[in-house]
């Protein structure tokens, strides 16, 4: 076993033997000889202990742990949680919660150590009831792999890797190992414990198995192989598309956009719809296949918005353009468009300077046209300005928020009324920017939508003498 496991620290774990590692040591078999290993092979290991204070027992085994670290003269770390309250907080199982806390640990206490990785004991028989969890649960790809022996970047570090070396080693060799090296384990209780669902694969489902296929624990150790390798590759074309995708990603919102996603693969689809929720939620691991299906059906069949409840309170909200994946009652993000504060209403006054929402500006001026403006304004092709017939449009000027029945006299049809609620929808323009969207109007006419319509009786004409021009615009702060 020494050799597989010291090409295995060297490959696949990619282990400095200079430099120290943490090794997370519960006081049973695994645990005991995955450190052992590490120090015959000539790894410096620092042990960390986690006393979940669930069994009356722990403290006692918290010590025994203690006494086998001075007993090897090596260094050693403990520390206690309240996982039952913690779990209750956090609306989570024991065994979630059990876990949270002690990567938690973990990780905290390699960062305070400088050691290189985290290395924890799984073996290859956790490996098959893990792919049978996920199998069971309608996993992905993602869960079909099961754990990897190095895993970097991962949810509690992006600079030190957890790794597994004994993801190969069946149970059976590691008890043997115990048994001929004469280490002193402990036996925990909670593992014959069927209330527990790992416990029940493996004391139950698993030896069931096992009468329909004696090599089933083999086959499902290398399907987790298989569909790893085939994962490492869609991983790898996540990362390739992710930033032309994600047009917003910060404060806790994801911004996908629709059309950029639509075109790839659903496979793929899948794979970044996985990556948004797991920028959000990084340990969560129950994001089940029918959970992400739902969320691609809604948006295929949602073309112009709406929302559904994802997982671990996430909602995904579509709109036109946008596929949002926020927190639940979280206001999406109205950066990058134009809005009125407070929507109140104001009189323009000609020449004058309006601050709307964030950084934008609406600039407001008088000019006479002569042939030259009158050639630039036809040909203007920046819809966030514009050029009114100031003497065809009655005065004064509003600039002001959508009112209920506000229509607009659409520009070249000859005067046909449109619906602003109407035109918004056909525009794309997010139902949650409509109310606040800036307009310009004359005596409760629509003359301008800034960046998406204008209206037909404020055009230039030949004989058009005096224009207002207006331009909305964003400035950066310097």
């Amino acid at each position: 076993m020494l050799n597989s496991v010291t090409i295995i620290l060297q490959q696949q774990c990619q282990l400095d033997r200079n430099l120290p590692v943490l090794v997370g040591v519960s006081g049973g078999p695994d645990s005991i000889c995955l450190a052992h290993q590490l120090m015959q092979i000539g790894y410096q290991i620092i042990i960390a202990h986690l006393n979940h204070q669930l069994r009356p027992e722990a403290s006692l085994e918290a010590k025994q742990v203690e006494q086998l670290a001075q007993g090897w003269g090596i260094p050693a770390i403990f520390e206690s949680a309240d996982v039952g309250n913690y779990a209750q907080a956090h609306h989570l199982s024991i065994e979630e919660a059990a876990r949270e806390l002690r990567y938690q640990f973990l990780f905290h206490t390699a960062i305070q150590s400088g050691a290189q990785a985290v290395a924890v004991g799984h073996n290859a028989d956790d490996q098959v009831e893990t792919v049978l969890m996920h199998l069971l649960r309608g996993a992905g790809p993602a869960g079909l792999r099961g754990m990897r022996w190095r895993s970097l970047p991962n949810p509690w570090s992006h600079t030190i890797p957890l790794v597994r070396p004994l993801l190969s080693v069946w149970r059976t060799d590691i008890e043997a190992y115990i048994h001929e090296n004469q280490l002193s384990v402990l036996q925990d209780s909670s593992n014959t414990d069927t209330t527990f669902f790992r416990n029940r694969l493996r004391m139950e489902v698993i030896p069931y198995l096992q009468l329909l296929n004696p090599k089933i624990k083999q086959a499902l150790w290398q399907t987790a192989e298989l569909v790893g390798t085939d994962y490492e590759f869609l991983t790898s074309e996540v990362e390739h598309h992710w930033q032309s995708v994600i047009s917003w990603n910060k404060s806790g919102v994801i911004g996908i956009k629709r059309e950029e996603f639509s075109t790839h693969p659903e496979s793929l689809q899948r794979e970044l719809l996985r990556q948004a929720v797991a920028v959000l939620r990084p340990g969560l691991r129950d994001l089940d296949y029918a959970t992400v299906q739902r969320a691609l059906l809604f948006n295929r069949e949602s073309p112009r918005g709406g929302q559904v409840d994802m997982i671990a309170g996430l909602v995904l909200v579509i709109e036109p353009d946008t596929m949002w994946l926020v927190e639940k009652n979280a206001e999406l993000p109205g950066d990058g468009w134009p809005q009125i504060k407070d929507k109140a209403s104001v009189i323009l006054k000609i020449p004058g300077q309006y601050n709307l929402s964030d950084d934008w500006v609406l600039l407001a001026q008088a000019a006479n046209c002569d042939d030259e403006l009158h050639s630039h304004a036809l040909k203007n092709p920046d819809p966030y300005q514009a050029w009114i017939d100031a003497d065809r449009v009655p005065q004064p000027l509003m600039l002001r928020a959508r009112q209920s029945g506000d229509v607009i006299q659409m520009l070249g049809l000859d005067g046909q009324r449109t619906k602003l609620s109407d035109l918004f929808i056909n525009r794309k323009i997010p139902r949650r920017l409509r109310a606040g969207w800036p307009l310009i109007a004359s005596e409760g006419t629509i003359i301008w939508i800034p960046g998406v319509q204008f209206a037909h009786p404020a055009r230039l004409t030949p004989n058009t003498q005096r224009v207002i021009h207006f331009a909305l615009v964003r400035r950066r702060p310097e």
